[in-house]
């Protein structure tokens, strides 16, 4: 995946969950506006649901992304229709379950923003 193609998803994921991405800077990964616990403003803190297990799991909380384990691949969907899904295999992701899973689950999480496939 492109650093382009990954941006594009990040920003329809972000979309999706309502959090809002700081414009883009060269070279600059995507990073989150929160405000600050001191009171000052607002702080940027990074946020990635492809590489943080930690972002990925909020995000599946926030939008009830509901995630299907398998012998060789991982299901991420919402809702029991299904309206959105992603499977993934884990050789895809060097063999990694919980790689498999941010990409599957941050990829429902953009379809819910409003990406689609080869959308740049």
């Amino acid at each position: 995946m492109t650093t382009k193609q990954q941006r594009k998803i990040l920003e329809f994921a972000a979309k999706a969950c309502g959090v809002e991405l700081e414009p883009f800077i060269a070279g600059k990964k995507p990073c989150r506006l929160i405000e600050g616990e001191s009171g000052e403003g607002y702080i940027s803190v990074l946020w990635n649901p492809l590489t943080s297990p930690a972002d990925c799991a909020e995000m599946c909380a926030e939008l009830e992304i509901d995630t299907v384990w398998a012998e060789e691949h991982v299901v991420c969907h919402v809702g029991s229709e299904m309206l959105y899904e992603a499977i993934e295999l884990y050789e895809d992701h060097d063999n990694s379950r919980l790689k498999a899973w941010m990409y599957a689950a941050t990829m429902v999480a953009a379809k819910i923003g409003g990406y689609e496939d080869g959308t740049l």
